[in-house]
C-alpha cells in the first residue's frame, strides 16, 4: 500500500506528464496553422498595389472623411457625428477597431451617394 507522500508524488508526476503532452500537441497545431497562414492574404496582390500604403481608394469620400476625422480633436466624437448626420447607426461597428469602423462608414457613405442622396461630411 502506497503512502500519502508517494501518492501525492505520483499524482504530481502524472500532472506534469499530461501538461507536457498537451503543450506538445498545442505546439504542433500552432506550427501547422502558422505554415498555412504564413504568406497568405485574403487581399489580392493587385488590390494591394492599387491602394498602396495609404490604404485608401483616394476618392472624394475617402479624402473628405480622412480630412474631417484627422482634423478633429476627438476622432470618436467626430466619427459619431458624421454617422448621425447621415442616418447611420455607428453602434453596429462597436466591436471593430477604429480603422475598420472608418472603412465601413466610408463604404456606407459611398452607397448613400450612389443612391443619389446628399452626404454630410
Amino acid at each position: 500500500m502506497a503512502t500519502i507522500k508517494q501518492t501525492l508524488k505520483a499524482n504530481k508526476t502524472a500532472k506534469k506528464a499530461k501538461k507536457a503532452k498537451v503543450a506538445k500537441a498545442t505546439k504542433k497545431v500552432a506550427t501547422k496553422t502558422e505554415a498555412k497562414v504564413k504568406g497568405t492574404s485574403v487581399i489580392a496582390k493587385e488590390t494591394k498595389k492599387a491602394y498602396g500604403k495609404t490604404q485608401s481608394c483616394g476618392d472624394d469620400v475617402a479624402k473628405a472623411l480622412t480630412a474631417k476625422i484627422n482634423a478633429a480633436k476627438d476622432k470618436g466624437t467626430e466619427f459619431a457625428s458624421i454617422c448621425s448626420a447621415n442616418g447611420i447607426d455607428a453602434g453596429r461597428w462597436a466591436h471593430l477597431n477604429f480603422g475598420m469602423q472608418r472603412m465601413n462608414l466610408g463604404n456606407q457613405l459611398r452607397a448613400i451617394a450612389k443612391a443619389g442622396h446628399a452626404l454630410v461630411i
